[in-house]
């Protein structure tokens, strides 16, 4: 089964009107999933308080509206991210009425019970990051999951040109991060190429699915791509990579380097090797292209290698990510 989060769209809170964009958008997506007026509403609730927030006390700050279309249902998901003053003790803001905006009043322990998911980290000093789910019906169980990834375009575009996908075949779990050359239409339709021969073709490890990509991506500008295989309860993870594409497996005695061969998947790629990686019940795979810088260090951030794979790529991305390129980040927790 191929499955993966679909980002909409990004917004920069920096004043009440893009409070106001941010909840039109999302209750408008809520109304046209067929949620009930009821609960369109208490997404609207949620993300005017997780918005509101962001721009009079997060300095700086952004929320991506995203949908999980995986299974029977599809839920709406707000990522609210901020580089302000955070806060020491995550149970003080999570008390019922307590709204740190003088918003609605519903403050974030009253999103936290409208929500299906709620996961919130903080730094002081460095920001905060939200997580808040909302399925159609608030009472269905939202499964924890041991992956999951963020992309977030260039600034000025509204199309990324970066893709992930995972995949769960029986006994294992395999992940493709996709970075087409470039930025805007052209570059996402390179990724777009590799995401559906992803889903199309029969795995036979890294490096053959690199050599598939290769002649899938022949008609593009090309892309950079790392694939990922991790076998159910192994102690080790198997990759491959072409181009500016990288990643660390953190939570152990030092992070081991995911590093990625020079070339262009599309135009030009040398014989593809894989390598492994030892992998155990502490460990965190981080992958990420370009848009990341390298000199993130997640023993830094306080109590992040603890938190759900969303909020370490939210961090990550808060953190290392460059405004001046398209950027994605994914982590993964190894299944025992």
């Amino acid at each position: 089964m191929v499955s993966g989060m679909q980002d909409l769209r990004w917004f920069r809170l920096d004043d009440e009107s893009s409070v106001g964009a941010a909840r039109r958008f999302a209750s408008g997506i809520a109304g046209s999933l067929g949620y009930t007026e009821s609960r369109s509403a208490e997404v609207a609730i949620g993300v005017t308080e997780l918005a509101t927030n962001v721009v009079r006390h997060g300095e700086t700050g952004s929320m991506l509206v995203r949908l999980d279309d995986i299974g029977p249902r599809v839920c709406i998901e707000v990522v609210a991210v901020d580089s302000g003053p955070g806060f020491a003790d995550p149970s003080v803001v999570l008390t019922d009425g307590f709204s740190t905006g003088g918003t609605l009043g519903v403050g974030l322990g009253a999103v936290r019970r409208l929500a299906n998911r709620f996961e919130a980290h903080s730094i002081p000093e460095r920001g905060t990051a939200v997580v808040a789910t909302f399925c159609p019906d608030v009472t269905t169980p939202y499964p924890a999951s041991a992956i999951d990834g963020i992309t977030r375009p260039i600034t000025g575009e509204e199309v990324c040109g970066d893709a992930w996908s995972v995949r769960h075949d029986p006994g294992r779990v395999i992940l493709v991060l996709s970075d087409g050359l470039g930025h805007g239409e052209l570059a996402a339709r390179a990724s777009r190429q590799i995401i559906e021969c992803f889903a199309e073709e029969p795995w036979a490890g890294p490096g053959a699915f690199l050599e598939a990509a290769h002649r899938r991506a022949s008609g593009t500008r090309g892309a950079a791509v790392l694939a990922l295989d991790h076998e159910t309860g192994s102690s080790t993870v198997r990759f491959a990579g072409i181009g500016n594409v990288a990643g660390r497996i953190v939570g152990g005695d030092k992070p081991l380097h995911i590093s990625s061969q020079p070339g262009i998947v599309g135009h030009q790629m040398r014989r593809v090797r894989e390598v492994e990686l030892a992998v155990d019940s502490h460990s965190v795979v981080i992958l990420h292209s370009d848009g990341l810088t390298q000199k993130w260090d997640a023993s830094s951030m306080r109590g992040l290698l603890a938190q759900g794979p969303t909020v370490i790529s939210a961090v990550l991305l808060r953190e290392a990510g460059l405004r001046q390129d398209d950027a994605s980040v994914i982590a993964m927790r190894p299944v025992p």
